[in-house]
């Protein structure tokens, strides 16, 4: 049976996370605290998968199902729902957030953890990028800015 907006009305906090399920996968999770978060589970690549839609009421009953529906098309068409949110995401952010830290990664999926690893980032692929940034700005006070073996806070 389809899920209503009474059911979701009506729908309170219990001691533990419940979920509502509504059709073809599509489910509102109600958590202790008192959150609705609709949520949608299907199958990709033999793998079970959860895709997360928004939460009630910003994403209103008529939304989530069409959100469904989406991400259901984009199956058919043998793209990961969860992949395709988090490269248009990523698009999104781009250009706006995290502009340091990209350009720190230089295109790395994991960063270093120890201390002669990051050392070696360092001086290989920020120094460089620093040196050339302070050449085209034209920076006078490049010895300021980088002393000895490591790169002074301005």
């Amino acid at each position: 049976m389809a899920l209503t907006n009474v059911d979701i009305k009506n729908a309170k906090p219990r001691d533990k996370s419940y979920r509502l399920y509504d059709e073809q996968g599509l489910y509102l999770e109600v958590t202790p605290a008192g959150g609705k978060l609709w949520r949608l589970k299907y199958r990709f690549g033999g793998k079970e998968k959860r895709l997360a839609i928004g939460p009630y009421p910003e994403v209103g009953l008529k939304a989530a199902r069409e959100a469904r529906d989406s991400a259901r098309s984009l199956r058919a068409n043998g793209t990961d729902p969860s992949e395709h949110k988090r490269l248009q995401k990523a698009a999104q952010t781009k250009h706006t957030d995290g502009a340091f830290e990209t350009l720190g990664r230089g295109g790395r999926s994991s960063m270093p953890t120890s201390s002669p690893e990051i050392k070696k980032v360092v001086f290989r692929e920020v120094f460089p990028i620093v040196e050339l940034t302070l050449k085209t700005q034209g920076d006078s006070n490049e010895k300021d800015f980088c002393t000895g073996n490591h790169v002074t806070v301005l």
